[in-house]
């Protein structure tokens, strides 16, 4: 549907024409998505300085004939309207396609970009050095909200019950999450939320 890279304020670039393939990849035990997108490229972005490998990508893609099927909620969008961008962080397998004569071409790139989840990014990029109190569900939705920021997509925490208190000794956001689910309590008398039933007792489960 659309393919953008935004690179700086302001600076946005349709290449949606010069996408061959878009592989993504999402995984219940790992946080957030990843993948690539195979590009032809005849314009010369890389050469231009146009991608630099910190670059925002908006996009949004669906099965062929999903809209015309009534199906449109099926589309994959991490388009502007969502304002979920994934991250542009490398590129790779630049090469330059053979023509008939067996040369290769200096027009034409073909190269991967790399993306993921602009969370991954953030939680690479920080540590917590700090002390929390609380319930774990409180903790959680501390961290996933002021901690990595992540306030502008749905966040679904199920409710804990004991108190807590945690000094954080210079850890990953998400380490410090994964950390926490083993000492999670829920009440007994709900279920935990997520896509499989399960008994609440000494189990947790977030959503991101």
């Amino acid at each position: 549907k659309n393919c953008v890279l935004q690179h700086g304020d302001g600076k946005d670039y349709d290449i949606s024409l010069l996408v061959t393939e878009i592989h993504m990849y999402e995984d219940i035990e790992q946080l957030g998505v990843t993948g690539y997108l195979q590009i032809v490229d005849n314009i010369n972005l890389i050469r231009n300085g146009l991608i630099l490998g910190e670059e925002l990508l908006w996009m949004k893609f669906e099965t062929a004939g999903a809209t015309e099927a009534g199906a449109a909620n099926f589309a994959v969008d991490y388009g502007p309207d969502n304002d979920a961008p994934l991250y542009i962080h490398k590129i790779e397998e630049i090469t330059s396609p053979q023509t008939l004569q067996g040369t290769t071409t200096q027009s034409v790139l073909e190269y991967r970009l790399h993306f993921c989840s602009t969370e991954m990014i953030t939680n690479d990029r920080i540590r917590i050095s700090k002390s929390y109190q609380g319930t774990i569900s409180e903790i959680v939705k501390e961290v996933m909200e002021k901690d990595l920021g992540v306030t502008k997509k749905p966040v679904t925490i199920t409710d804990t019950i004991d108190m807590h208190h945690y000094v954080v000794p210079n850890m990953r956001p998400f380490d410090f999450i994964l950390s926490l689910a083993e000492r999670a309590r829920c009440p007994t008398y709900i279920g935990v939320d997520g896509p499989q039933p399960a008994m609440a007792d000494n189990l947790f489960k977030g959503q991101h």
